[in-house]
């Protein structure tokens, strides 16, 4: 186990930043933390990172009691990039190896892969905020840790930026890295991440693998064998499936799919139908009972519900 959190708690007066927190991180994975600005994301990145004191509850890397040793191989960026400004790139860097008991000669090697090492001799100030995050990033992997703490790690870059990041992320991943990424943005997390916890207020939501979140219609799915999630939500309305179907004749097909027990809704559209099913149906299935009744579709998919979606109806 590379993280283990248990009941974490952090207030700042009568404001509860981070309530009851629980929840684990396997080798291998690219956990993300997702919730609106304030949820309490950075709080619990500065916590695990023992940056910011919990209240109350503990937490444990690889397995064994927080101490200095782990955080050598662990990379992180919590929030604004901290760096000289008078500095270039390589001279931050430097302190920050000095710092990581790191060799010099890895320097240029982070910079390469953030696309930064023609500007390494150019001072901190002269930089975008994308280019001083990317800088951030080239800090966090000085050393080669074994796990990278990320949050907002896309803040401030252009759509270009967004992509070479997510790019290195999952080049990260694939190398076998522990990546933890906290962020507002639901799509980098649906497109990065294989587990998400949703956050809100200070509350965690609901946890789970990303595919299982996304395949379920209400809160969060059952969690497939041999993968756990803590704190998860249910629901208690009644589970739906939605399929856009279409044939030749479109009013025949809405006659005959009313027709039919496990329709809930039909709503037309402009060369297809949205059904709503109450059960799930399978399209081969659906496609023998049109067929049965004289009508060949033409079209028949199924609508994958997007991490947003799911992400409103988790939080509403």
């Amino acid at each position: 186990m590379i993280l283990k959190v248990n009941s974490l708690t952090k207030k700042y007066g009568s404001l509860i930043a981070a309530n009851n927190i629980s929840f684990e991180v396997e080798e291998g994975q690219v956990f993300g933390i997702l919730g609106p600005n304030g949820s309490g994301k950075t709080t619990t990145l500065g916590m695990i990172l023992d940056v910011t004191a919990q209240d109350s509850g503990t937490y444990s890397w690889f397995d064994s009691e927080a101490g200095s040793n782990q955080r050598k191989h662990i990379g992180s960026i919590l929030e604004t990039p901290n760096f000289y400004q008078h500095l270039s790139a390589e001279s931050n860097l430097k302190i920050a190896a000095l710092i990581k008991d790191v060799p010099f000669s890895h320097i240029d090697e982070v910079l390469l892969r953030v696309n930064l090492l023609e500007r390494k001799k150019h001072a901190f100030r002269t930089f975008s905020l994308g280019m001083k995050q990317r800088l951030s990033m080239a800090a966090a992997l000085l050393g080669n840790p074994k796990v990278l703490v990320l949050d907002e790690p896309t803040n401030g870059l252009d759509p270009q930026g967004i992509i070479e990041v997510r790019e290195l992320i999952q080049s990260l991943a694939n190398e076998g890295k522990t990546i933890i990424i906290a962020s507002h943005l639901l799509d980098e997390i649906e497109k990065i991440c294989t587990n998400v916890m949703v956050m809100k207020q200070g509350n965690v939501l609901a946890a789970g693998r990303v595919d299982e979140i996304l395949a379920s219609q209400f809160g969060i799915a059952t969690p497939a064998k041999g993968t756990k999630s803590t704190q998860q939500q249910t629901n208690n309305n009644q589970e739906e499936w939605r399929i856009e179907i279409a044939a030749d004749d479109l009013s025949l097909l809405e006659k005959e799919l009313e027709l039919l027990p496990f329709v809930v809704k039909i709503e037309k559209r402009k060369d297809t139908l949205l059904v709503i099913l109450n059960e799930n149906i399978g399209n081969s299935i659906l496609n023998k009972v049109m067929f049965e009744k004289g009508i060949v579709l033409s079209h028949l998919s199924r609508i994958k519900k997007t991490l947003e979606q799911q992400f409103l109806e988790i939080t509403k």
